[in-house]
C-alpha cells in the first residue's frame, strides 16, 4: 500500500511539474470527498497532504524556470494584500502576543495559528496554476461534480442509506466548533464530516450552477438538475445556519442578476417545497427543539452556555479583547464526555484569536474582495465571471454566517472560497494570446530544459 501511494505521489508530482493546472484540478475534485477523513497518526488530512504535494511540485517548477530564465514572478493584487493582513493578524501577531505575556506556544496554538497561512498558500496555488478561461471552466465543472457527489451522499445519509460508507469520516468539524455529540443522524455531514460545511458547500455550488446558466445556455438542463441537488443537499444538512445562508446567498445573487433571479423565484419556491417532502424528518427534528421548555433547541442552549462560561469571561477580562486570548479556538472541557469546548461564534472567534486587529482585517478583506468581485461577476459572461459570482454571493452571506460559527476557515468550504477568489482574477480574455506570465506557466519543462542561459520573456505581468 505504501509503495503504491509513493508511486502515485511521484506520478502526480511529475504531472503537476509539467502541467500546473493538474494540481488545481486534483485539489478541487478531491478536497470535498476526503476532507472529512480522520487524521489518525498523521497530523495532516489527505487534502492537506495533497496541497503539500502540489506546493512542492509548483515550487520545484518555479526553481527550474528561474534557472532557465523563463520565470515571471506573480503579481500581487489588493486581495493579496487583504489576505496577507489576515495572515498577519491571525498568525504572527497572536504568537507575538503570547510571547509578550510569557505564555507557552503549545502545539494547539501553533496549529491554529497557521490555518490562514495554509489558505493563503492554497490561494496562491490557484493564482499560479489557473491562468486561462478554459482552465477556469474545467475547475468549475470539477467543483460541480464533487459537490453533486457530496450532496447526494448527504441526502442518502439522512435517509439512512449510506451503510458503512461514512465510518472513516469524522462525525464533526472540531476546527469550526462542533463537538462530536452534536452531530446527529438527522444532519447530512457527508464526506466533510460537518453538517454546516456541507450546507455551505451546497450554497456556493448552487450559485455556480446558476451563474453558469448564463455562460453555457446549452447546458441549462444539466445545471438546473445540479441546482436541485444542491438545494436538496442543503436541506439534508439540517442546519438552521444553512437554511438562513441559502436564503441569503440567493438574495445576494438577486443583487447581481435581478432579472434571472426573478424568473427563478417561482421555480425555487416550488422545488424547495417538493424537496422538503423526502427530508421532512430532518426539518421536523430541527423544529422540535423550539417546543422545549426553554423555547430553543438544545444545541442553541449549549452554544450560549459555552460562550457564557468558557469564552466571554476570559475574553472580557482586562484587555484580552484588544489583542486576543490565544490562537487555539478551543479550551479543555471539564466533562468526561468531551475533550474540548469549541467557540461557536465566528465574531467571538475573531476577537478570541486576534482581537480587534483580526476583526478589522476580516472586515477589510471582505470589503476588498467584494469590491473586486462585483464588477467581474457582472461584466464577464464566462467561467471567470461565474467564479466571481459564487465568491461574491458567499462572501456577502459569510457576514451573516459568522454570527453562528467560524465559517471563514471551515474545512472544505474555505478551500473552495479561496480557490474561487483566485480563479476570479484570471485576466486573460478568451481567445487572446498568452501573456508573459501565462506563457511562462505554459512553458514545457523537459529533461533537456537548459538551466543556465535562456531567453527571458518581456517584463510584463497579467
Amino acid at each position: 500500500m505504501i509503495v503504491l501511494l509513493g508511486i502515485a505521489s511521484v506520478a502526480v508530482f511529475l504531472a503537476i511539474l509539467l502541467r500546473p493546472a493538474v494540481g488545481a484540478y486534483l485539489l478541487l475534485l478531491a478536497t470535498p470527498l476526503v476532507a472529512g477523513l480522520e487524521r489518525g497518526d498523521i497530523p495532516l488530512r489527505p487534502h492537506e497532504a495533497l496541497l503539500g504535494l502540489v506546493l512542492a511540485a509548483l515550487g520545484t517548477r518555479s526553481v527550474l524556470l528561474m534557472l532557465s530564465r523563463h520565470y515571471e514572478p506573480p503579481r500581487l493584487s489588493r486581495v493579496d494584500a487583504a489576505l496577507l493582513l489576515l495572515v498577519l493578524t491571525s498568525s504572527l501577531i497572536p504568537i507575538l502576543w503570547l510571547a509578550a505575556r510569557s505564555l507557552p506556544l503549545s502545539q494547539d496554538n501553533l496549529l491554529y495559528s497557521i490555518v490562514m497561512i495554509k489558505y493563503y498558500f492554497l490561494y496562491r496555488v490557484f493564482r499560479g496554476a489557473v491562468i486561462t478561461v478554459a482552465q477556469a471552466m474545467t475547475c468549475l465543472w470539477l467543483v460541480l461534480t464533487a459537490s453533486a457527489i457530496e450532496g447526494a451522499i448527504a441526502m442518502l445519509q439522512v435517509l439512512h442509506l449510506t451503510g458503512g460508507l461514512l465510518e472513516l469520516y469524522d462525525p464533526a468539524d472540531p476546527s469550526a466548533g462542533m463537538d462530536s455529540l452534536s452531530a446527529t443522524a438527522n444532519r447530512g455531514s457527508s464526506t466533510l464530516g460537518s453538517a454546516f460545511s456541507t450546507a455551505d458547500l451546497m450554497m456556493i455550488s448552487l450559485i455556480l450552477a446558476l451563474s453558469l446558466m448564463r455562460v453555457r445556455p446549452d447546458r441549462r438542463g444539466l445545471l438546473f438538475a445540479a441546482a436541485l441537488v444542491f438545494i436538496a443537499g442543503c436541506i439534508a444538512a439540517g442546519e438552521f445556519s444553512g437554511y438562513l445562508g441559502l436564503l441569503a446567498v440567493l438574495l445576494a445573487f438577486g443583487t447581481l442578476f435581478g432579472g434571472q433571479f426573478r424568473r427563478l423565484v417561482p421555480v425555487f419556491l416550488a422545488s424547495g417545497a417538493l424537496l422538503t417532502v423526502p427530508f421532512w424528518s430532518v426539518l421536523e427534528a430541527r423544529l422540535s427543539g423550539f417546543s422545549s421548555a426553554q423555547g430553543m433547541p438544545q444545541s442553541w442552549q449549549g452554544r450560549l452556555a459555552n460562550l457564557q462560561h468558557f469564552f466571554l469571561p476570559k475574553l472580557l477580562d482586562g484587555a484580552n479583547w484588544l489583542l486576543g486570548v490565544q490562537p487555539a479556538a478551543r479550551v479543555p472541557a471539564p466533562e468526561r464526555w468531551r475533550d474540548f469546548v469549541y467557540i461557536e461564534s465566528g465574531y467571538v472567534w475573531l476577537l478570541w484569536t486576534g482581537g480587534v486587529p483580526l476583526l478589522l482585517a476580516f472586515l477589510y478583506f471582505v470589503a476588498t474582495a467584494l469590491s473586486r468581485l462585483r464588477p467581474i461577476a457582472r461584466g464577464r459572461v464566462d467561467a471567470v465571471g461565474a467564479a466571481a459570482s459564487a465568491a461574491y454571493c458567499y462572501l456577502l452571506t459569510l457576514l451573516t454566517l459568522m454570527l453562528f460559527d467560524p465559517h471563514l476557515t471551515v474545512r472544505g468550504t474555505a478551500d473552495l472560497l479561496f480557490a474561487l477568489l483566485a480563479i476570479s482574477q484570471v485576466t486573460q480574455p478568451a481567445g487572446a494570446a498568452p501573456r508573459p506570465r501565462a506563457a511562462a506557466q505554459r512553458y514545457t519543462l523537459t529533461p533537456f530544459t537548459p538551466v543556465v542561459a535562456g531567453v527571458r520573456p518581456h517584463a510584463a505581468s497579467d
